[in-house]
């Protein structure tokens, strides 16, 4: 694999991680919001 190439492929991962940071935060919240419904 070229560096270019590496590159992209890292800046994504990057990418995704943040994504999934970002829900992981999303549904602890949604899920902190259910407890103060019931």
């Amino acid at each position: 694999m070229n560096k270019r190439n590496s590159e992209l492929l890292e800046s994504t991962i990057l990418d995704y991680q943040k994504t999934n940071t970002e829900m992981n935060t999303a549904i602890q919240t949604l899920r902190h919001n259910e407890i103060y419904l019931k």
